[in-house]
């Protein structure tokens, strides 16, 4: 098949990877995949209007079986509806990670959610990655069940994997004699960086030789690092900005202690932590709270309530005693029912052919 694959938003964020990956594994099933390239965030939002009209020129004269269309923002989901109206047989696909509108307050929430909204019940299909996105497409925006999909959030096993690690880096790094507790992400309106310097404070009472790595960029980077200053941490959390994908694994490795902490708030109820399994992909010890999705894998993490103190200790624990290797059924875990390969293949299976074979009964 040929495949048009559009992303709403800018290019660094931990939807794009999702995006990316998609595209990596329908390519590698056989299909002719084009990830048409996201634009960089520009001031004042303007990236969403110009990018309407750069996806629009870039797909209105090309043949697709079918668009995918990543998150249900007008700059994405009018390119791909004009395309079907110029091609019925062309079929059209959303997925949608999660509620944007909910990581925001007051105005912006309202017309996040205002300029979605309209869009979902003009597709064919449409993939979420949870159980709580699926009622809400149902229940609020009255999408028929049998016209939504799962399509989980994986990892890609040939990126976090054990190979592709540079086992030099701490000394590289000049953290050879230190603890290290790592936490991956893209620094947005989504991370709940605060309560987690705050049971990072609670951790350097009581180790020594602590240091919290911060591996990630984004637009909410000096925000935090001006919330560190100000609680005297900069010389015991380093962040390190924006870093190629190729490089994660070995600061995965770097970690005594993976973390991930969800804030007990909507927006959270509606995510699927890509985190959480590149972390398990690579065997570490993980301490996460039970909020949202996190509690289905409490069997294979040390996990904790929101109290910041009971997380806080669950990290003391685990840099003092070394756990008790559940990480390594996590691992397996993860590898048997996320990896991106397998989730390729089902969506392939149960969404593409039945699809594009109903067109051609």
């Amino acid at each position: 098949m040929k495949i048009g694959l559009i992303y709403s938003r800018s290019l660094v964020s931990g939807s794009a990877l999702r995006a990316s990956y998609i595209a990596k594994y329908l390519s590698k099933l056989g299909h002719d995949v084009e990830f048409i390239a996201p634009l960089k965030r520009m001031p004042f939002q303007l990236d969403f209007p110009l990018s309407l009209l750069v996806y629009t020129l870039k797909t209105i004269s090309k043949h697709y079986d079918v668009i995918y269309v990543i998150k249900p923002f007008p700059n994405a989901c009018i390119p791909a509806l004009l395309k079907k109206y110029q091609n019925s047989n062309t079929k059209i696909i959303l997925d949608v990670d999660d509620l944007d509108y909910a990581y925001r307050n007051g105005l912006v929430s309202y017309i996040s959610k205002f300029l979605q909204k309209p869009f979902p019940r003009y597709f064919d299909a449409i993939t979420v990655h949870n159980d709580n996105l699926r009622k809400f497409l149902n229940e609020e925006l009255s999408i028929p069940i049998e016209k939504i999909f799962n399509l989980a959030q994986g990892v890609d096993l040939e990126v976090f994997n054990e190979k592709n690690v540079d086992k030099n880096l701490r000394k590289k790094l000049d953290l050879e004699d230190k603890h290290m507790i790592v936490y991956t992400g893209h620094l947005d309106v989504s991370t709940d960086l605060e309560p987690i310097f705050d049971a990072f404070e609670i951790v350097l009472e009581r180790v020594e030789g602590c240091r919290l790595l911060i591996v990630g960029g984004g637009p909410r980077k000096r925000y935090f690092e001006k919330k560190v200053e100000k609680k005297g941490l900069k010389n015991n959390i380093i962040f390190t900005g924006y870093l190629d994908i190729a490089l994660l694994p070995s600061y995965i490795t770097l970690s005594d202690v993976c973390i991930v902490y969800y804030e007990n708030r909507l927006a959270n109820f509606y995510r699927s932590s890509m985190k959480l399994r590149e972390y398990l992909a690579m065997k570490k010890h993980v301490v996460c709270n039970d909020v949202g999705e996190l509690k289905q894998f409490e069997e294979f993490t040390y996990q904790t309530t929101s109290d910041i103190e009971d997380f806080a200790d669950a990290i003391i624990d685990l840099l003092i005693s070394g756990g008790d290797k559940r990480e390594f059924r996590g691992y397996e875990y993860v590898k048997q029912r996320y990896s991106w390969a397998k989730i390729i293949e089902e969506f392939e299976k149960n969404v593409l052919v039945p699809l594009i074979g109903d067109e051609n009964k």
